[in-house]
């Protein structure tokens, strides 16, 4: 898969991302752009990718994994969620104390 989303990324931005790594918007990446990676992904491989997806898992690594149907790997996004709902609990244990 891997190698599938690289050649549709690479055919999309115009070059081949730096690494698998690399995020799809700071490759030159944007929201219009992410319209044309579904349907190229979809004649491609048959695999549907959501616009969510895409901003959620922005590296090639990350939305092979979740296309290959593994867990979602840690982002920002998630990072920043799960420290908010931390956040969150930390406060309703202090009012219930």
């Amino acid at each position: 898969m891997d190698q599938a989303l690289a050649a549709v990324w690479t055919g999309v931005l115009g070059a081949a991302p730096a690494s698998a790594d690399e995020s799809f918007f700071t490759a030159g990446g944007h929201s219009l752009l992410v319209v044309q990676v579904q349907r190229r992904l979809r004649e491609a491989c048959g695999q549907e990718v959501s616009i969510t997806d895409m901003f959620r898992l922005p590296t090639i690594k990350a939305l092979a994994a979740h296309l290959g149907g593994a867990a979602p790997q840690a982002t920002a996004v998630n990072e920043g969620l799960a420290r908010a709902q931390m956040r969150r609990e930390r406060g309703r244990r202090t009012w219930a104390a």
